[in-house]
């Protein structure tokens, strides 16, 4: 069974195993230690993610930290790399932003203006940084116009999701 967290809170970071954390960063092309701020604060043990042997770092891994940056980009690259899913399987996943996008099954994204498929692993469409405006609105009904029976995530920036499968 996985366990997924979605834009997760220092509560829920907290709250996860301590060693084995693999933090993927392919969504901007940039590593930065400001983007972990919640892994070093958590002081747990990390490996940056690199995309040559992703699939054996998924594998050893225990929590799975997917970035924010480019959601087409990250897609791509994660799409680019077989086998890393089958990996998943008993894994803590942990998204933000273009990470949550890439774990859903579509995603609107603003930067382009349009409807992006994401790899499918969580069953739902998602619309990130949400906030009520008539232009998120327009997001969501594309959505559902597009995929009726699929159950949109509207996660505001203060949003936390954390669910099993």
């Amino acid at each position: 069974m996985n366990e997924y967290y979605l834009n997760p809170s220092q509560e829920h970071i907290r709250e996860l195993p301590r060693e084995n954390v693999l933090v993927c960063n392919f969504a901007s092309g940039i590593t930065t230690p400001s983007l972990y701020q919640e892994l070093i604060a958590y002081k747990g043990k990390y490996r940056i993610a690199t995309k040559r042997g992703f699939s054996n770092q998924v594998r050893e891994c225990k929590t799975l930290v997917l970035n924010g940056g480019s959601s087409p980009l990250l897609i791509d690259t994660l799409n680019s790399i077989k086998g890393w899913q089958h990996y998943l399987k008993n894994k803590n996943v942990v998204a933000y932003s273009a990470g949550i996008s890439a774990l859903a099954r579509y995603s609107f994204n603003f930067d382009i203006n349009r409807v992006v498929q994401g790899l499918g692993i969580i069953p739902y469409n998602t619309i990130v940084h949400y906030d009520n405006s008539p232009r998120m609105k327009m997001g969501w009904s594309t959505l559902k116009l597009c995929f009726p029976f699929t159950q949109v995530l509207c996660i505001e920036d203060k949003d936390t999701y954390v669910f099993e499968e």
